[in-house]
């Protein structure tokens, strides 16, 4: 099982290369460490991949071990706020945070300083191989948008004291959540 897992992102990658005719790509950063202040809250992480390809676009890639749909990058208008309410798409949410980190990360480290030109990934090692290369999702502005319209949202109800705690209605996310303890779930 650890060989398989170890060698499926090398193999996709391979593959990758051979689909976009390409004989490489730059690995512009591993296990990149943000610390940022976003809509006035602050935002840290660790961004496991960033690659820059001949075509001048960066590739955010992040290494998956979970239930995580890769669809969920590939947002359309009408799915804009899935992210929010069904757990299998919250990655969605985690690189747009990503891509706000990389767009504002230091000159000089070949980033790009917009969402155009960056490509989404997702490597889920048991869900890859040599013939299902993980899919590129090109940033589209408005779903950007309108991420960062329903974060603030967020952002503005857990800071408001008047705001009422409410648990999620969707008790298999408590598996994960730091505060369950707290909550009593």
């Amino acid at each position: 099982v650890i060989p398989r897992y170890v060698l499926s992102p090398l193999e996709a990658d391979l593959a990758y290369l051979r689909q976009n005719g390409a004989d490489h790509f730059n690995i512009l950063d591993l296990e990149y460490q943000f610390n940022m202040v976003y809509l006035g809250s602050r935002f840290n992480g660790k961004i496991d991949r960033i690659d820059s390809l001949d075509s001048g676009k960066v590739r955010v890639i992040d290494y998956k071990t979970g239930s995580d749909e890769p669809a969920c990058l590939g947002l359309t208008e009408d799915q804009a706020d899935k992210p929010f309410a069904d757990y299998k798409f919250k990655a969605a949410i985690q690189f747009h945070l990503y891509d706000e980190a990389v767009i504002r990360a230091k000159e000089g480290l070949g980033f790009p300083s917009s969402r155009e030109g960056l490509l989404n990934a997702m490597y889920v090692p048991f869900r890859i191989s040599a013939d299902a290369v993980p899919q590129d999702y090109e940033v589209k502005r408005s779903i950007a948008a309108r991420m960062e319209e329903k974060i603030e949202t967020l952002l503005r109800e857990l800071k408001d004291e008047k705001t009422p705690f409410r648990k999620t209605e969707d008790a298999a996310s408590c598996g994960f959540c730091d505060f369950k303890s707290i909550c009593g779930r």
